[in-house]
């Protein structure tokens, strides 16, 4: 089947110009990705030559002096040298002087602080604790009574800190949270790395009562994709029943990550988890990542509460809008989603009618691209645009969208295969709609700067992805 390209454009235009802030929900640009992959990769590995280093000369120094001769190595004394380390969490500023090419790298790639960046903050004592952990690590099972000691004691060393932008060399870069990095970002997520290395029968019982006991995400999750790498089938209960305890008491980004984490366990305790999650966060909006993974699993079964959401009483526009562009595959088909979609364009005037009514039908138009029974759909949704309010002759934005919109389908419809969609784009292009759409879609911005720029009015509002 052909593709109707100009509505593929028009969806493009729309959702980057009148709401890109309101619907960040895909991720960003292929091209854009792949060469942060590639920065990001080119990274690691000069890290990792480092790392190698540090690991040479630990084996150098472990055949220079025997066992007895080093008690610098013993694992009392090595768990002593993490005890003795600078939290970085109290570090109240991340200053850093990079070469320009570094800067540069960091800039256009929109990354986070480079592990690179890491190392210079905090050279010295990065390296300590590697030798800390290569030194645990080599010794095996000898050092598991010195690790327990310590993950049972609660102390914890921020090695870096993750911040929200980094200053270097006089200007401030904005950070991405969540950067993975080969370094372990505490001394705690350092010697549960150890543990999984060890691999011991040992060791790996020692982790899992290490991850039991913990309320930290990261810990968690760091323990349990070792455990679940070592024997899943051996595993996976004993860290779903983890992760259920300790999910009521995260929040936002906390709860996307575990629940990702989950899925990746099991579906089923996923579905089941998230059919109960509230839909709220604690300033009362909606929050973005649950709701479209409660729409993208339950599907049809999760309409009565979004329409609830929808309907209730102080709902922004911004999550009207993503709540009706959640539903657009169930309109026509479903009589609940449909009333809705239709009674709430029907009840707007003016720009707002002409942006919010002319998105509404057009990204309707295009999820009928890929659906199956594509016929029975275009025809379900013409009988759906017929039931939107609009005058004879109507010379709007809202009344030039109806019409095209009715004519595309009616057209593919009567046509089948033999319609030709390139003389259609071509005629609405020659129309100047897209110049209407554009100058349509600033005077809506101006007049609902919420939505351009998350103003005061949106307050806090999780719109991350999944």
């Amino acid at each position: 089947m052909k593709k109707f390209y100009i509505l593929i454009v028009l969806s493009l235009i729309i959702a980057g110009v009148s709401a890109a802030a309101v619907w960040h929900i895909r991720g960003s640009n292929e091209k854009t990705l792949a060469r942060q992959k590639e920065q990001w990769d080119n990274q690691k590995l000069e890290l990792q030559a480092q790392l190698d280093g540090i690991a040479a000369q630990m084996e150098e120094l472990k055949t220079q002096k025997n066992e007895l001769d080093s008690p610098e190595l013993d694992p009392a004394a090595l768990i002593a040298r993490l005890r003795e380390m600078k939290d970085m969490a109290d570090s109240e500023k991340t200053d850093v002087e990079l070469p320009e090419v570094v800067i540069d790298s960091v800039l256009t790639s929109n990354t986070t602080q480079t592990n690179e960046a890491i190392l210079k903050q905090g050279h010295d004592q990065v390296r300590e604790a590697f030798f800390v952990f290569q030194g645990l690590r080599d010794q095996g099972d000898r050092s598991l009574e010195a690790i327990g000691e310590y993950l049972t004691s609660g102390h914890n060393v921020t090695l870096f800190k993750e911040e929200n932008s980094l200053q270097v060399n006089g200007r401030r870069i904005r950070l991405r949270r969540g950067q993975s990095s080969v370094i372990p970002m505490t001394s705690r997520l350092g010697l549960i790395q150890t543990l999984g290395e060890i691999k011991t029968p040992a060791a790996l019982e020692l982790l899992c009562q290490a991850m039991q006991n913990s309320t930290d995400l990261k810990e968690i999750i760091s323990a349990g994709n070792i455990l679940l790498a070592v024997d899943k089938d051996a595993y996976a209960k004993i860290i779903l029943a983890v992760c259920n305890a300790v999910f009521p008491n995260l929040k936002n980004q906390d709860q996307s990550e575990m629940l990702a984490f989950i899925k990746n366990i099991s579906e089923e305790e996923y579905k089941n988890l998230l059919a109960n999650l509230n839909l709220y966060n604690e300033y009362g909006h909606l929050s973005m990542d649950i709701f479209r993974r409660k729409m993208e699993t339950l599907g049809e079964a999760a309409l009565p509460e979004a329409i609830t959401a929808f309907n209730r009483e102080g709902a922004l526009l911004a999550e009207k809008l993503v709540i009706l562009e959640s539903m657009k595959k169930f309109i026509g088909s479903n009589e609940q989603a449909t009333a809705l979609f239709t009674g709430y364009i029907n009840g707007l005037e003016g720009d707002d009618k002409d942006m919010i009514g002319s998105m509404a039908i057009l990204i309707g138009a295009s999820e009928l691209e890929s659906a199956e029974n594509k016929a029975e759909k275009q025809q379900q949704y013409l009988n759906v645009l017929s039931q939107l309010n609009t005058s004879e002759n109507d010379q709007s934005l809202f009344g030039e969208t109806l019409g095209m919109a009715n004519e595309f389908l009616t057209q593919q419809i009567e046509q089948g295969e033999n319609f030709n969609e390139d003389e259609y784009a071509k005629k609405v292009l020659s129309s100047g709609y897209l110049q209407r759409m554009m100058s349509s879609s600033m005077t809506f911005i101006r007049n609902h700067p919420e939505i351009a720029g998350g103003g005061a009015q949106m307050g806090p509002i999780d719109f991350s992805p999944f």
